[in-house]
């Protein structure tokens, strides 16, 4: 593997193991606090695939992960690790929004 191409597997091998991190941690915390967790997966105008969990019966509960994009991320790769975990992890209501999000300075 070429120097260029180990940086951006570590990039990628980096964002992939936080958003597992952070959906362990949140699956836990919606499970025991309001059941299961509804997730909507999101391409952002900031470059980034963000991924919010929330919940039908507690609308106070929200949390959401940043996978910022690199230059040469392949697409279909982020793609299949969020929805291989997602469907991993037993979250069954996923959607995905049809239009890029323009994200606000308050994220």
């Amino acid at each position: 593997m070429s120097y260029l191409q180990a940086i951006e597997a570590g990039k990628f091998a980096a964002s992939e193991l936080g958003f597992q991190l952070f959906l362990s941690a949140a699956l836990r915390k919606f499970r025991a606090r309001a059941g299961e967790a509804e997730a909507v997966v999101a391409a952002c105008a900031d470059g980034s695939i963000r991924i919010r969990l929330s919940s039908p019966f507690d609308a106070s509960l929200t949390q959401e992960y940043v996978w910022p994009l690199q230059p040469g991320d392949d697409m279909a790769a982020v793609g299949s690790s969020i929805f291989s975990l997602l469907a991993e992890c037993r979250v069954s209501n996923v959607q995905v929004a049809e239009t890029v999000r323009v994200v606000s300075g308050s994220h």
